[in-house]
């Protein structure tokens, strides 16, 4: 009986010398083929990415690190006024936006 259940079985399998078969499997080969291509071509760019934003994220911590060094060996001094420009120029741009829509809502 179980014979006959395999050879039921193997009699229920597609035709696999038929055209319309090959080309179907084919297809569906390829499909899944590209899938994985562009899944792999993906994750390595992303792999690629981080790498990338991980050495820059190194160097800036390393130069943080070699500023801290000349600070404490007294070899640097940063003006403090340079900073304070910098930071009063972006609050300033913002400042100037502002008072522009206040004089238009006075108008």
């Amino acid at each position: 009986e179980i014979i006959f259940q395999l050879q039921e079985i193997f009699n229920l399998l597609p035709d696999q010398d038929s055209e319309e078969l090959v080309r179907s499997f084919a297809m569906e080969t390829n499909d899944m083929m590209l899938a994985l291509y562009l899944g792999g071509m993906l994750r390595s760019t992303v792999a690629l990415h981080n790498l990338i934003n991980n050495k820059i994220k190194n160097k800036k911590a390393k130069e943080g690190k070699g500023e801290d060094g000349k600070k404490a060996k007294g070899e640097e001094k940063k003006d403090e006024d340079g900073k304070d420009e910098k930071d009063d120029g972006k609050g300033d741009d913002k400042d100037k936006k502002s008072k522009g829509k206040e004089k238009e809502k006075d108008k």
